[in-house]
């Protein structure tokens, strides 16, 4: 029993799979002035593309989830971590945002034969209508309940305003990023200018029709977001920064994405109280076992414990289970956390969800070897199997 007990902490962690998800942080403004991030909740824990999160209010937020291998509009209830979904239309849509009438959301919809248009679905599933009939958008902000401003496919992509009033557009700009925002307290809104060797975000008066350098960004990145204070956030990769524009001369990194198991940050949403980041990142299998291995080495089973399900199930190949519950996995090895050990990956392979570590480990019974298979599921490990 003592051998079998100690194998439980032996397999190294695996979060997740190689898609994008839909990550939910709480965000503060420090007293230096940065901002920290902290609790991150996998909302969309979802095989597939989710993506282009959009707050509604503090409470809900809109996203593009893929089910049935279609991309529906899913709303997200904060409070009561429930999705819905407000469309299911062959084909799917994209880029859900509210719509200033408070009745529905604006969504790129893209049906089975290729046709891309806006459209507008009532918020209480009461039908949808095309905001254009021809105009193949790509991505949109409003501006106010007559005007919009969109990323128009066209060759190169264009930036169009839109006064839905007077059913006229104007092109503004071409050769933009896909990254359109309101800035707060203004009328304006930003877009990414792309160059070659270069990114700068601009600010476009719409009214006025006029256009203003706000900041420079790295060449890769188009992706980012407004805090309630006036803040811009950008992901550069594995890390977060923030800038405030003029004052601060360069971006300042305020969180390493590897912390949470995350890489490769994209969309980027702040809640209109600024107390709520939502952003798209890949999981990262490697940060999350290193992050599970150093929390057991360290003997800080608080840390450890974090990565596993409530429902917890140990298993020897096939099928016979162990243990079950993390009541019982704590009980089982808590103790261990303070003996001598060590621990050698022979070999890692990563499968989906599963990852299949086979291990040397020397203990206070000797060397032992197995091959362990950890399964993964909304960010926890529900499952590991011993096979020996």
């Amino acid at each position: 029993m003592r051998t079998f007990i100690f194998l439980l902490f032996l397999p190294l962690i695996l979060w997740g799979q190689t898609d994008t998800e839909v990550i939910l942080f709480d965000i503060h403004l420090q007293e230096d002035g940065t901002y920290a991030i902290s609790n991150p909740e996998n909302i969309s824990s979802n095989p597939g593309y989710d993506n282009q999160p959009s707050f509604v209010d503090n409470e809900n937020l809109l996203f593009a989830k893929t089910r049935n291998k279609q991309t529906d509009i899913a709303l997200y209830h904060i409070p009561s971590k429930n999705t819905i979904f407000k469309t299911n239309t062959p084909g799917g849509e994209y880029s859900p945002t509210p719509m200033p009438n408070g009745k529905e959301i604006s969504a790129i919809r893209l049906d089975p034969d290729g046709k891309q248009l806006l459209y507008a679905y009532h918020m209480r599933n009461k039908g949808s209508r095309p905001i254009f009939d021809t105009m193949k958008v790509g991505y949109h902000v409003w501006v106010d309940n007559r005007n919009l401003v969109s990323f128009v496919l066209t060759n190169p992509n264009s930036l169009v305003i839109s006064n839905l009033k007077k059913r006229k557009n104007y092109t503004i700009e071409s050769g933009i990023g896909r990254s359109l925002q309101r800035i707060p307290n203004s009328e304006q809104i930003s877009y990414i200018k792309k160059e070659l060797g270069s990114n700068r975000i601009m600010a476009l008066d719409v009214f006025k029709k006029e256009k203003t350098k706000i900041a420079n960004l790295p060449p890769e990145v188009e992706d980012i977001c407004w805090t309630p204070k006036g803040h811009i956030l950008m992901g550069d990769q594995n890390s977060l920064y923030q800038l405030l524009p003029n004052k601060d001369k360069n971006w300042k990194p305020i969180a390493n994405m590897t912390e949470f198991g995350l890489k490769n940050i994209t969309r980027l949403a702040v809640s209109p109280d600024g107390k709520k980041l939502a952003l798209v990142a890949e999981v990262n299998p490697e940060a999350i076992v290193d992050k599970q291995y150093d929390a057991f080495q360290n003997g800080n089973y608080a840390d450890f414990e974090k990565y596993f399900d409530k429902n917890i199930q140990v298993a020897y190949y096939p099928c016979d289970i162990k243990v079950k519950g993390l009541q019982a996995f704590k009980n089982a090895f808590q103790r261990f956390f303070t003996e001598k050990r060590s621990l050698d990956i022979i070999n890692r392979t990563v499968q989906g969800n599963k990852v299949i570590d086979q291990l040397k480990a020397q203990t206070v019974d000797g060397e032992i070897y197995n091959t362990t298979i950890l399964e993964v599921k909304n960010a926890k490990i529900i499952k590991i199997t011993y096979i020996w």
